[in-house]
Order: structure tokens, then C-alpha cells, then sequence
């Protein structure tokens, strides 16, 4: 995949309004791409998702439907795992994108909250950039997985996915992590003001220590010039180190395990950036 080039994907945030828990996926080993991480329900749009509206939405549905069993419609959320007809529909699906019109709803396209769009960082092979979105739901209806992709899923809090990540237990992307801890510092779940602004991590090496930084915009080692095509850099543990007074966002993580132990850094972002995050 060559400079400026991604494809266009979903990712949802299904947060229970009743509960506010949130559905996260756990991805197989041989999965194409995270293995072994928690994520939230998403995927590829496809030219079939584009015939029926604005394609990242229309993926955003699709992809819960595949992943989940779980289909957005006019009247609310409907599980597979209790329909067997629906059940069936779900693998046809998975296996033919297009088939997904027989049971979409566009009325159900209002349901998903624009909520952030994320770039895979210069430094790997294969680039997505993805909008995130938020579906609200009542109670935390039953899951009927794919399981040719997952195996597993766990409805929680945010604050406890994170506390699992922070202690190596659970492997968190860090989209995941930057979103579960913004939901985690909300009062109330509500709508980014620009849910357009494009996050491109900027990925430094450790030389030592065996760690990965994330670096995010706003951050005062972040590279504003070509921002989405800068590759991997190397810096020492001193160079990289966290100052508290300077203008800091980031997500530093483990090399072995892949995102092991992540952790989040903001503080002292200016505008426009502390509107992402506010300190």
C-alpha cells in the first residue's frame, strides 16, 4: 500500500444507556488484522455499502450485524441469536456483503453518533482510516458472534477494560484506549464537537525498554508537516520521556505483548487541540 493510500472503515461504540457498559470483541489469534485484541465491533466498507448510502455508516451497521448478530432497525435493536431467520440472514451476510440489503434500515443510519475518525500510522503496512461512531442502546442485548473472526466478547465498563489493559491482562489497541478513557472521563456520553478531526498516531521506537509511543496531535514531539505520511522513529527512553510541562499526548505501550500495558498521556494541549481532550 503506497503513500496516501488507506481504505475507508467502521468502527462502533455500542454503549448500553441502561447499563452504561460498553460491547468490546476479542479477536482470534489468526485474525488479518489486531489478533488478540479488544476491540470495538467494525470493519471495511465495501462498494455494496456505498450503493446504499454513506458507506462508512452503512459498514458501521453491516459490520455490527456480522460481528454481533445485533441489527439496528427502525423500531430499535434486533439480536440474531433469538431469530433464526435472522440468524440465517447473518451468515449469508458474512460471506456476501450485498445481502446485507434485504434487512438494512436507512431510518436506523440517524442512530449512529459521529464520534472520532482514526488514521493507521505511516509506520504499518496496511492503513485504514476509520470513523468511529457511538450506538445507544437499551439494556445489553444478546450477542450472536462471528465466530470465523472473534472468540470472545464481554460487555463492561470503561473504567474496568482499561483497568484490565493497564495491568497487561487484556491487549487494547489505542483507539480503544484514547476512546474508553474519553468515556471514561464524561459525565455525561454525549457527541464529539469534531467528530471529523482526523487522529493519525505518529509511532516512536523505543531504543530501549521494549516499548512503543504513540504520539498524537498536539503533542509537542508530534510532526505537524505531512502528518499522516511520517515514519517510524527511533528515540531513547530519556528523549521520549513524559514532561509535565510540556504540551504531551500519547499512548505508550508495549512492543511484547503488542499493546500490553497501555497507557495514556495528555496535559498542557492549546488550541485547537485541547478541545480532543480536554485537560
Amino acid at each position: 500500500m503506497g503513500i496516501g493510500s488507506w481504505k475507508h472503515a467502521s468502527s462502533v461504540i455500542i454503549y448500553s444507556k441502561t447499563t452504561q457498559r460498553i460491547l468490546m470483541m476479542k479477536r482470534g489469534a489468526g485474525a488479518k488484522f489486531m489478533p488478540n485484541a479488544l476491540v470495538f465491533p467494525g470493519g471495511v466498507a465495501t462498494p455494496a455499502d456505498e450503493k446504499l448510502g454513506p458507506a462508512t455508516r452503512v459498514a458501521a451497521l453491516r459490520e455490527v450485524f456480522e460481528e454481533t448478530g445485533l441489527l439496528a432497525t427502525s423500531s430499535g435493536i434486533e439480536s440474531s441469536l433469538s431469530n433464526p431467520e435472522l440468524s440465517k440472514i447473518q451468515e449469508s451476510v458474512k460471506k456476501d456483503a450485498g445481502l446485507f440489503k434485504t434487512v438494512f434500515s436507512e431510518k436506523a443510519l440517524s442512530d449512529l453518533i459521529p464520534w472520532r475518525c482514526w488514521l493507521t500510522p505511516a509506520s504499518l503496512p496496511k492503513r485504514f482510516m476509520t470513523d468511529f461512531y457511538m450506538l445507544q442502546v437499551e439494556g445489553e442485548p444478546e450477542i450472536r458472534m462471528c465466530e470465523d473472526e472473534m472468540v470472545g466478547y464481554s460487555w463492561s465498563s470503561s473504567e474496568d477494560f482499561l483497568k484490565e489493559a493497564t495491568l497487561g491482562h487484556v491487549a487494547l489497541p489505542p483507539p480503544q484506549v484514547y476512546e474508553l478513557t474519553k468515556i471514561k472521563s464524561m459525565k455525561t456520553v454525549s457527541p464529539m464537537t469534531d467528530p471529523g478531526f482526523v487522529i493519525c498516531p505518529q509511532t516512536i521506537k523505543w531504543t530501549e525498554g521494549g516499548k512503543l509511543t504513540n504520539l498524537l496531535p498536539g503533542d509537542h514531539l508530534y510532526q505537524e508537516g505531512n502528518a499522516y505520511e511520517v515514519p517510524m522513529r527511533s528515540m531513547s527512553p530519556k528523549d521520549i520521556e513524559v514532561d509535565c510541562h510540556k504540551p504531551t499526548h500519547r499512548i505508550e505501550y508495549l512492543v511484547k505483548p503488542i499493546w500490553g500495558k497501555s497507557k495514556l498521556f495528555h496535559h498542557g494541549l492549546v488550541s485547537p487541540y485541547d478541545t480532543l481532550f480536554p485537560n
